[in-house]
């Protein structure tokens, strides 16, 4: 079972490979993207620096984290989350503290968040062999 105490643990490894991604899920009630979106901003003070306010940054993220699709195995929002984190932890490598302004820090965090909104769960072939309209959209070509 799931404490606070393990909860607050858990985000202490933000900074570190081998976050539980599960665990945030469990104890974020479901919304991993949201939670560790919000704690890396808060650890670099990126909403601070681009004066983003905590409102819009929480809606923003809570409803991109919306638009992944629950039912997807794998391209879901506890993927995004997984790899937002592994970039945050990427990007703290000391070799690159002279190489990444905050802005360019800021966008891979958020490319990382968004790489794969939307994600349908199947491949490009699987859309085009179905005639799935969203492969009809785009002529069959990704």
């Amino acid at each position: 079972m799931m404490t606070l105490h393990t909860s607050l643990q858990e985000l202490d490894d933000l900074n570190k490979w081998g976050l539980n991604i599960f665990h945030v899920a469990e104890f974020s009630n479901n919304r991993p993207l949201s939670c560790i979106m919000f704690a890396i901003f808060q650890e670099r003070d990126l909403l601070k620096t681009f004066r983003i306010p905590v409102d819009t940054f929480v809606t923003y993220v809570m409803t991109l984290e919306d638009h992944y699709h629950a039912n997807v195995a794998y391209h879901n929002s506890l993927h995004a989350a997984d790899v937002t984190q592994s970039t945050h932890v990427l990007l703290s490598s000391p070799a690159l503290d002279a190489v990444f302004t905050d802005l360019e820090i800021l966008a891979a965090l958020f490319a990382a968040a968004i790489h794969d909104v939307d994600h349908p769960g199947v491949s490009n072939q699987f859309l085009i062999n179905t005639n799935s309209e969203l492969a009809l959209m785009y002529n069959d070509e990704s």
